[in-house]
């Protein structure tokens, strides 16, 4: 009666195991549709300027302007320095790099905009990911002089 048995069960245990990974793939392609939405929400974002300089936006033409932030407080890095030597008597310093100064707490739908020393001292320092710096490298808009107009992008961590 076993040997009867068998097969039946073969069988049950391969349905089983398909629909478990019928499951499976449902449950991935859901976490697959929650990425894309939160990928998209993140464009969505209230933007806070905390450079002490407006910050223009271009489109991706580099000639269209897309938004102007004015600057809304100034999020900074403490900055100390420390005697090393001289130089033909003239002192030398070495700057050192303190805790981040006036950013505020996380608030929900807010991406705050900060320098680029700023982000790389948060990056180092902390676990959140509410900020950006201006893309001043490659994603840049410059006047004939080099001067910086604005950006058309940004660097995040």
């Amino acid at each position: 009666m076993n040997l009867i048995e068998l097969p039946y069960i073969q069988i049950f245990k391969k349905k089983i195991k398909k629909m478990s990974t019928k499951i499976k793939q449902k449950d991935i392609d859901s976490k697959i549709v929650e990425k894309k939405k939160a990928k998209k929400e993140v464009m969505m974002k209230k933007l806070i300027n905390l450079t002490p300089h407006e910050v223009v936006l271009y489109a991706s033409d580099g000639c269209t302007v897309i938004d102007k932030i004015p600057s809304s407080g100034n999020a900074r890095v403490a900055m100390s320095e420390e005697l090393i030597g001289e130089l033909n008597g003239i002192p030398v310093v070495r700057s050192v790099s303190g805790g981040v100064e006036g950013m505020p707490d996380p608030q929900a739908g807010v991406v705050y905009i900060v320098s680029f020393i700023t982000l790389q001292a948060l990056v180092g320092t902390s676990d959140r990911c509410d900020f950006v710096s201006p893309n001043t490298n490659s994603a840049c808009v410059r006047d004939d002089e080099g001067n910086i107009l604005g950006v058309m992008g940004f660097q995040g961590v």
